[in-house]
């Protein structure tokens, strides 16, 4: 009897530990593929963000050679809702697609000084420009895998509005009505292909580096042991349509506004890796927690675009209009150059400089302002900084 239950209960104990032993996930090459799976799409939703054009804005900060009085406030507002994750995928575990939607809210917010030689007045803000849309983001496995390589790619395809919500003639007197002339686009597409490099540089410092004694006044220190930097870049095309789904007639007659152009961009975001440490009264101490921290320092962004209408014209008033050559920039080329320095202890807000040169203005009825432009102020992102 005694060895029947003590058989019985062996049998119990052995069921319950064969249980347990199935209940723990094993690496097999399924669990494994379908968690890098997960772990890749994931990857493309968060590098997506990273990269997303900041918030601007200017207050007096910016400095342009128009003829014009600086603005009081200069500002472009976005702010992108992604759409992604672990489970935006198609296909099977070893071939897929990931995905990333992004609607994008996209509002540019000038209010002008009272300038009479300009007709410039806001109460308070005048015609804000409305940019409203969305895009989509696409790659497969073998474009992005996120271990696999250092080099990803991606496409997409954007879809937006344009308006400025006024209703006064275009044309006032045979010249463009820059005070309140309506405009408006219905559909614009914008396609783009592009990539990202993450890499690894020297290393700067070691942990031996920690037990300097001379800076005791201070309770904690931040030491960076290694610089990453990420670069990316996209390539793109616009069409703004004519017809129903396009901008005024009055626009389409004169050939004054650009509906096609190429767009280039690069950035470079730096982002060391450091280590925080607490002085012990005789050396300094890493933080277990706060080891091997990777934040952004600051990033630098070109934006390029090239208005390529064989026929496009230019002149305020449409009675003397200017037929510009296809291969000169003064007004068929946007660019402009920013640096972004990240707000020490803040993920989400950095000071920025940009330098630009405009030879269409992108705000509204103002297409056919060309001038170059200092801008200063802050700038609103997710920038890439850990909140633990």
């Amino acid at each position: 009897m005694k060895k029947a239950l003590l058989l019985t209960i062996g049998l119990f104990v052995s069921l319950i530990n064969l249980h347990a032993q199935d209940s723990t996930p094993e690496e097999t090459p399924e669990y494994i593929e379908t968690k890098d799976k997960r772990d890749n799409a994931y990857h493309f939703y968060k590098k997506q963000i990273l990269i997303a054009e900041p918030s601007l804005l200017s207050i007096f900060g910016s400095f342009n050679n128009s003829g014009k009085k600086n603005y009081i406030l200069n500002a472009d507002v976005r702010s992108p809702i992604g759409i992604g994750g672990r489970w935006f995928t198609l296909g099977s575990r070893k071939k897929y697609w990931m995905s990333y939607f992004e609607v994008l809210p996209d509002i540019k917010i000038r209010i002008f000084r009272d300038d009479q030689k300009w007709g410039d007045t806001s109460m308070p803000v005048r015609t804000p420009s409305l940019r409203v849309g969305a895009s989509y983001f696409g790659a497969p496995k073998s474009w992005w895998h996120h271990s696999e390589r250092p080099d990803k790619h991606y496409v997409g395809l954007t879809v937006y509005h344009h308006s400025n919500g006024q209703d006064g003639a275009e044309l006032i007197n045979d010249s463009v009505n820059l005070y309140n002339g309506n405009f408006g686009e219905q559909v614009v597409l914008r396609f783009f292909y592009g990539g990202i490099f993450q890499g690894v540089s020297n290393e700067l410092k070691q942990f031996s580096d920690l037990e300097n004694k001379s800076a005791k006044i201070r309770q904690a220190r931040q030491t960076a042991i290694e610089r990453n930097h990420l670069w990316y870049w996209r390539a793109g095309f616009e069409f703004h349509a004519w017809e129903k789904w396009g901008t005024s007639e009055t626009f389409k007659k004169y050939n004054i506004y650009g509906r096609h152009r190429v767009q280039l961009k690069g950035g470079f975001i730096s982002s060391p890796r450091y280590t925080e440490s607490i002085y012990n009264g005789e050396k300094w101490v890493p933080v277990p927690d706060r080891t091997n921290i990777k934040k952004e320092l600051w990033r630098v962004i070109l934006n390029v675009e090239y208005i390529t209408d064989l026929k496009y014209n230019s002149g305020l008033n449409v009675t003397q209009l200017e037929k510009q050559r296809f291969f000169d920039p003064t007004k068929r080329l946007n660019i402009d150059l920013t640096g972004y320095l990240r707000c020490p202890g803040v993920s989400t807000m950095a000071f920025f400089a940009r330098a630009s040169y405009i030879g269409s203005d992108n705000y509204n009825i103002y297409f056919q302002n060309s001038y170059g432009e200092i801008r200063l102020g802050i700038a609103f992102a997710s920038f890439y900084y850990p909140r633990n």
